[in-house]
């Protein structure tokens, strides 16, 4: 049964297709969904971080901070790990 959903969402079969074969192990996926229903298991994607924002609303300030800390912290450690390897 297709919801109204899956005519603008891509499967999370080949959302995880595309990441494993072009950026396998280097990338972390952001949920800032507030919905329970859009999860990404840690089975299926290695590196998952779920902020929740409301639907259709805009993040608080403290939130939004959050993010870019952890955007920047995940960022920092995939160039130190290029760096090396």
């Amino acid at each position: 049964m297709e919801t109204v959903e899956s005519l603008f969402l891509n499967p999370l079969k080949e959302v995880q297709k595309f990441f494993e074969k072009y950026h396998k192990d280097h990338y972390k996926i952001y949920n800032l969904s507030n919905a329970q229903t859009h999860t990404y298991s840690h089975d299926k994607f290695h590196q998952v971080t779920r902020i929740p924002v409301p639907d259709q609303g805009v993040p608080s300030l403290l939130v939004s901070f959050n993010y870019i800390f952890l955007f920047f912290s995940f960022l920092s450690i995939l160039s130190f790990f290029f760096f090396f390897f």
